[in-house]
């Protein structure tokens, strides 16, 4: 976008320096150099006529006519003579070839013979004159407009660079970067710098978090693990104890396990784009689900319920990252599952050019001011932070790394359904 506004603005900025060359000329021309012009063949018209009168008196008072008095009256007035008898004889000439001259003739009378009269005399113009005014002109234009180029680029360019730069190596020491008024191409792009280093920070900050929020998690357990085995090192424990502290430490082991895949499933969302897709079948998908989680939450008390609305759909899906979506999911509405008799209903539709799933639950629902940030990293609604509230965001990461997206909402009359939403592609 930058470089086609950029591309357009050099087009508009030599087509307007050529239309200024032309105007500026053609004034020059038809101001100056036509009235110089025009005075000059007016002055020179009116020599001729002025002369041509003179010179008729002045011969016509002659009784004889020859070569020599015609060169004198020719020097004398500073014109060029033609003169020819009634029979078309050229008695003289000196006429020349010139680039601008202005001639007239006349019939004269002398001593009884009619002759043809035509004086000629160089217009007042110099053609080497012209051409040095115009080139002095075309210098003065060029030199003018590269005046106006340097002003230009300094300002449009030079200058934002400048800021970018120096914005840059403030960012580089730590300085975040500031908007500049979006009237020009560059600042746009020291906008998209802000914009971007604006986007780098939440990312670092989200990240910070992340961690702060894994750290104290895995805290937790681990200074039980620490307690437990401390306790274990004192001799007089008895074995029921020994293997009770040992059962804890197993306990609280698994959970920062657990907290750590969670963590490594965040990272590789995060870091990891690439998709190995592959076609599955809507039956095939729904099999999938149902032998992987039907048992399990049959153990749980919680029914699982099938709805697949497109019988003969073909899926192209990375299946080991849409399983985890499905796992995350699933296992968000077992936690807050409260009820004895619980159900999960998944449901398949097809929307124009996507699969849309739906994924809802009778569960205790989520707090309207909290139903937009579950998606967020770090984000729980479990007081005792027993997992780091990761799971929905990497749920999150894996459908828009399909072009798809992903939303929640709170049912009518319990529990929450989430609808995320991939892209049919079969290509």
């Amino acid at each position: 976008m930058i470089k086609n506004n950029m591309k357009y603005k050099a087009i508009r900025i030599i087509a307007i320096i050529f239309l200024v060359n032309v105007i500026l000329i053609s004034a020059y021309c038809n101001i100056f150099l036509n009235k110089n012009m025009k005075l000059g063949i007016d002055a020179t018209k009116d020599k001729v006529n002025d002369d041509l009168n003179i010179i008729i008196e002045e011969l016509e008072s002659q009784k004889n006519i020859d070569k020599d008095l015609l060169e004198n009256i020719s020097n004398k007035y500073g014109v060029e003579l033609y003169l020819e008898d009634s029979s078309n004889n050229i008695v003289y000439s000196n006429i020349e070839e010139h680039n601008f001259n202005y001639s007239k003739n006349k019939l004269i009378n002398i001593n009884n013979k009619s002759y043809s009269l035509m004086i000629s005399k160089e217009l007042d113009v110099s053609v080497s004159s012209i051409i040095k005014k115009l080139l002095f002109l075309e210098l003065f234009i060029i030199l003018l407009t590269a005046i106006v180029v340097t002003v230009f680029v300094n300002k449009k360019i030079l200058k934002p660079i400048f800021y970018l730069r120096y914005d840059m190596l403030a960012y580089k020491n730590g300085i975040l970067p500031k908007f500049r008024p979006k009237k020009q191409d560059i600042y746009e792009l020291q906008n998209y710098f802000v914009n971007l280093t604006e986007a780098l920070e939440e990312e670092k900050q989200k990240h910070n978090s992340v961690i702060a929020s894994i750290s104290h998690d895995i805290k937790t357990p681990l200074t039980s693990i620490l307690g437990y085995t401390s306790r274990l090192e004192n001799a007089n424990l008895s074995e029921e104890v020994k293997q009770k502290y040992i059962v804890k430490i197993g306990s609280k082991a698994l959970a920062m396990k657990e907290i750590m895949d969670e963590f490594d499933d965040y990272l590789g969302s995060s870091l990891n784009g690439n998709l190995h897709k592959e076609p599955i079948t809507s039956k095939e998908l729904f099999r999938m689900i149902e032998n992987d989680y039907e048992d399990d939450l049959e153990d749980k008390h919680i029914k699982l319920k099938l709805k697949n609305n497109v019988k003969k759909g073909v899926l192209v899906v990375d299946i080991n990252k849409l399983k985890r979506v499905f796992s995350n999911i699933i296992g968000n509405s077992v936690r807050h599952m409260n009820k004895e008799e619980g159900l999960i209903v998944i449901t398949l539709n097809k929307r124009k050019n996507y699969y849309e799933f739906s994924i809802s639950d009778n569960g205790e629902g989520i707090k309207e001011e909290n139903i937009h940030k579950i998606f967020d990293p770090l984000f729980t609604t479990d007081p005792s932070r027993k997992i780091s509230g990761l799971g929905l965001s990497i749920c999150k990461q894996i459908i828009e790394l399909h072009d798809g997206e992903i939303y929640a909402k709170n049912n009518r009359n319990a529990g929450v359904t989430i609808t995320f939403k991939i892209k049919d592609n079969k290509e």
